[in-house]
């Protein structure tokens, strides 16, 4: 089901092939594997331990750039293989990971839709500020990248290889995928200039693999940001909405197909252009016979 590959990027920094771009760090000396995030279940972790083991090598830490399933699915298994493997995330990932209801409350959902999952333990919680990490003497460095989900951040190897998760998508979920997930959009601009200033050898995006520089993939990022904030804009320009009608429409424009899986997407992310208007003053939001609208606030030219 999953045929997962060890690439080589340079010095000791591979990451797996395949759907999941899970970051894995060999240290020769002591014979130890580093990963950044673990793929999103127990079939993908298997195979990613098989490529590992094949080179001799054991799994000692695991690196989470965020706490969604698909990057921490593969942390059970591994934690029952190497039963002393230290896993790292941020609080804010940390809180996403262990109580899967609160993104079921962001999206509008209800929380019983996610109450199946198995949540992974936490043994080392990482600060959200740049600076080192060491890892049993190996020298990792962590990279704030927010805007995506709360807590977000990248790791850069000892071979200066940017693991950055899911701050940027690749071109494939470009051209598949409509509507990309930004949480926070004033954030997502600012992680995009920090990304486009770092100066690393290679940056591995999780949904996306291998790329050695972003600037044209950040350009694509921006041009559609700005393309859905101005389609949020006129929906409501056109007449007062709530929440849901422009989910609705959102959902129609893009032609998406009905589903709990497409409207969590969507209301994620309308919820949050819907924020970035709220703050640049562009709508402004009353109620109305107990429901919240949204209106299009004439801009102010001094008259």
């Amino acid at each position: 089901m999953y045929d997962i590959q060890l690439i080589h990027i340079y010095g000791s920094s591979y990451f797996c092939s395949g759907k999941y771009a899970v970051g894995v760090y060999l240290d020769k000396s002591s014979k130890s594997a580093i990963l950044v995030d673990s793929g999103p279940d127990e079939h993908s972790a298997r195979a990613i331990d098989q490529q590992i083991a094949d080179q001799g090598y054991r799994i000692s830490a695991i690196l989470h750039t965020h706490g969604h399933r698909n990057n921490y699915g593969g942390d059970r298994y591994f934690i029952e293989r190497y039963p002393e493997v230290r896993i790292y995330s941020t609080a804010a990932a940390l809180s996403w990971m262990t109580h899967p209801d609160l993104e079921a409350i962001c999206c509008g959902e209800i929380p019983s839709f996610y109450k199946n999952r198995e949540m992974p333990p936490v043994t080392d919680l990482l600060e959200e500020r740049d600076g080192p990490l060491p890892i049993e003497g190996i020298k990792f460095k962590v990279m704030t990248l927010p805007g995506h989900v709360p807590g977000t951040v990248g790791f850069v190897s000892p071979d200066n290889v940017l693991y950055c998760g899911d701050a940027v998508f690749g071109d494939k979920i470009l051209k598949k995928q409509s509507l990309l997930l930004y949480t926070d959009i004033s954030e997502a601009k600012r992680t995009f200039r920090k990304l486009a200033e770092a100066e690393p050898k290679a940056y591995v995006v999780y949904h996306g693999g291998i790329y050695y520089e972003v600037s044209k993939l950040i350009d694509k990022h921006l041009g559609r940001m700005s393309q859905l904030l101005m389609l949020v804009e006129s929906r409501i320009k056109q007449k007062p909405v709530t929440l849901e009608m422009l989910v609705k429409q959102i959902m129609a424009h893009f032609s998406l197909e009905d589903g709990l899986e497409p409207y969590s997407l969507t209301s994620h992310i309308v919820r949050a252009y819907v924020a970035e208007l709220l703050d640049l003053d562009r709508i402004r939001a009353r109620v109305r016979e107990g429901t919240l609208f949204f209106e299009y606030r004439e801009p102010n030219n001094g008259f």
